[in-house]
């Protein structure tokens, strides 16, 4: 008997995970193991990690990254890179582009406000059942 599941097709043309190597927090860490993780659950589907170099440089890489096709691009940070990554998406105007945020702050106030105080984070990179359509 065969354990194997047959890979589903991934909603997104390929995902963006967008990160400051500088960080005080974990965000290199969590960053590469977000995309190690995509990489593996979504063979098919190109995960590519995005340093910034400077401040403001989330937007810019967000904004390049949902300018076209079907991406889905990912903050791995503070509260500072959410409101840059989720800012360049928007400017994008791609209604295809899907934004996502993943806590990797010293102070998480996003975190602690849209899931409550001495709430642990989400650990799983599943996909909604609703993301397949």
């Amino acid at each position: 008997m065969s354990t194997s599941r047959a890979v589903e097709p991934s909603p997104f043309d390929r995902v963006v995970v967008i990160f400051n190597p500088h960080s005080t927090g974990k965000a290199p860490q969590l960053a590469q193991q977000l995309c190690t993780d995509l990489s593996r659950r979504l063979p098919r589907t190109a995960v590519q990690l995005s340093p910034t170099e400077h401040a403001g440089h989330g937007r810019e890489l967000a904004r390049q990254a949902a300018g076209t096709g079907r991406p889905l691009v990912v903050s791995v940070s503070g509260d500072g890179g959410y409101n840059e990554v989720v800012d360049g998406v928007m400017q994008a105007d791609n209604p295809d582009a899907v934004c996502a945020v993943m806590a990797a702050g010293n102070a998480t106030d996003l975190l602690r406000l849209t899931v409550g105080a001495g709430a642990a984070p989400a650990r799983s990179t599943r996909t909604p059942a609703s993301a397949w359509g």
